[in-house]
């Protein structure tokens, strides 16, 4: 399980983080609410343009990466 920041902000500007179950496999990356549910996303790695670490420090979390899609999400 990661935390993954939503797209939009909470109220007041507060960043909105939440606990996804992901799963990496040969042809995409997904992610869902629960382990064994259905994905809300489901990325093809030929989509995947690059996967950034980000500063720790920045967000007050550890191991924190980005990843950069041709694909815009409307989630």
């Amino acid at each position: 399980m990661m935390t993954k920041r939503a797209q939009g902000r909470k109220r007041f500007g507060r960043r909105n983080f939440k606990q996804r179950y992901f799963r990496l496999t040969t042809q995409s990356l997904s992610y869902a609410k629960a382990k064994g549910k259905r994905p809300i996303c489901d990325i093809p790695l030929a989509d995947i343009l690059a996967v950034e670490r980000l500063n720790e420090r920045s967000f007050k979390m550890q191991n924190i990466f980005q990843v950069s899609t041709t694909m815009p999400f409307d989630k």
